[in-house]
């Protein structure tokens, strides 16, 4: 049995795909004159990305600032109307914050087991390819708006991770009483860590876009624009410590308490490109 998330972008791309055959046939009927039928642009596009928690445990804890490339293709079926496709290569992520059950080397050289509250800031690559209804104004002076909507299905490339570990609690036994006790160590940074395992491989999103293109010189403009890349399927795997209603670790007689890491991601996405 399919999940769930397959058949909302199977109805989302029938909407797109009726909306664009609606455009064919009457828009054909408005437009008599010639149009370039295909344009191309390339661009870059520096993003705020954050993650947005599913979960009551796992805390947002703060945006990153990320940078994406890639290259644009509108397919048009009048002047105005077009089915946007093409590949964009960006680069994610987000803070979130979280507990977690270690086994660390302590002070003694013994392997001890810890309650960290871990801080990581993921850096996360994806190529997506997106499919997207595009809308463009007749050029006012030298300058035509757009928009557009739709969604994009990311393939996660490479992750990677920053953690801030804070030691909450370890685990001692030295009385013959086994037990979590408030820990002594304090923090450990880790950087440019192997996170592909703790994310998910798909990425589906819906797309909102918006901007101008500015004509420079016959067929080629500047655009200018922003784009909204809004997660609809979890991203991240692996389990992590539940909270008490104080905040604290929820540690039971059976040890630790855990639930699955579920969040989307999200991206405010500045474009800059050139459109042919």
């Amino acid at each position: 049995m399919k999940p769930p998330i397959y058949s909302v972008i199977r109805k989302i791309m029938k909407k797109i795909i009726a909306a664009a055959f609606l455009t064919l046939c009457f828009g054909s009927t408005l437009y008599a004159q010639d149009f370039k039928k295909f344009k191309i642009a390339f661009k870059i596009s520096p993003n705020a990305s954050w993650m947005a928690p599913q979960t009551q445990y796992l805390e947002a804890a703060g945006s990153s600032i990320r940078f994406g490339f890639g290259a644009n293709v509108d397919i048009h079926f009048t002047e105005n109307y077009a089915i946007g496709t093409g590949l964009n290569i960006d680069d994610t992520g987000g803070k979130v914050k979280y507990f977690q059950a270690i086994d660390r080397v302590d002070r003694y050289d013994n392997m001890t087991s810890y309650i960290i509250e871990r801080e990581r800031d993921y850096k996360i690559k994806n190529v997506e390819i997106p499919i997207t209804l595009k809308l463009r104004t007749s050029e006012i002076g030298y300058i035509t708006y757009w928009g557009q909507f739709g969604v994009g299905m990311g393939f996660r490339q490479a992750a990677r991770a920053t953690d801030t570990d804070r030691y909450i609690l370890e685990f001692d036994d030295s009385d013959g009483v086994q037990a979590y006790v408030n820990s002594s160590r304090e923090f450990d940074t880790y950087e440019q860590i192997e996170a592909k395992d703790d994310v998910a491989a798909l990425r589906a999103s819906l797309i909102i876009a918006g901007g101008i293109e500015y004509n420079i010189a016959g067929a080629t403009s500047v655009l200018v624009g922003f784009t909204f890349n809004n997660g609809f399927t979890d991203v991240l795997t692996g389990n992590a410590i539940e909270k008490k209603d104080n905040g604290e670790p929820l540690i039971t007689t059976d040890g630790p308490l855990e639930y699955k890491l579920k969040s989307y991601s999200n991206h405010l996405g500045l474009t800059i490109g050139v459109l042919f």
